[in-house]
């Protein structure tokens, strides 16, 4: 929440599409997600929640993965940045990056 705040990041309100990701997946105003899975343990449910972000690595695999020219960047200070405007929407990351 800091991090938006301090950069002036507000994502729009979401929608509920019946799972409790909160919000629906990482975004350009939305850096980090919480994910949330359901198991059965000893006949009884479960939750697993994960924190999913923006790692700012020192060698971004996401940046290597991109097609994209331009919508992952790193910055001299080792900052990882994704510019939407520059994003063709292929949605690549989530299967070849690996948090």
């Amino acid at each position: 929440m800091a991090c938006s705040e301090w950069n002036d990041i507000r994502d729009e309100v979401g929608h509920c599409v019946g799972v409790y990701d909160n919000p629906a997946d990482l975004s350009a105003k939305s850096w980090t997600v919480m994910r949330f899975s359901e198991t059965e343990q000893n006949g009884k449910l479960e939750w697993l929640i994960r924190k999913d972000g923006c790692m700012h690595c020192e060698d971004p695999g996401c940046l290597k993965a991109c097609p994209s020219a331009g919508a992952i960047i790193q910055y001299a200070n080792g900052i990882v940045d994704f510019q939407q405007d520059n994003c063709i929407g292929l949605r690549l990351l989530h299967r070849r990056v690996s948090v």
